[in-house]
């Protein structure tokens, strides 16, 4: 994704609700992320989107980077498919 020219963000590394994690729990998964990034030859990512959308005034200081989320949840893992994924987008209000 990097070679594409992708945007990467991390989706931190043991998927927890960060914003119930204390600082130095939270800094200690991203950092272990961030270490799976450079083992793969690309530079940690600058943003961080958050796993559940979960974000505090703690997740938004300690990570120091932008944080990335949306204002509608597809669902996606429940139910796939461009077509349902694209209907929930659509008629949400």
């Amino acid at each position: 994704m990097a070679e594409l020219g992708c945007e990467i963000a991390s989706h931190s590394n043991a998927h927890k609700d960060l914003s119930k994690l204390k600082k130095k729990t939270l800094i200690k998964d991203l950092d272990t992320a961030d270490a799976a990034f450079t083992d793969a030859g690309v530079e940690p990512p600058a943003l961080v989107r958050p796993p559940y959308g979960a974000v505090n005034k703690n997740v938004k200081s300690a990570t120091g980077r932008s944080i990335v989320t949306w204002t509608v949840d597809t669902e996606d893992w429940r139910t796939p498919g461009a077509e349902a994924i694209a209907e929930r987008i659509m008629s949400a209000k």
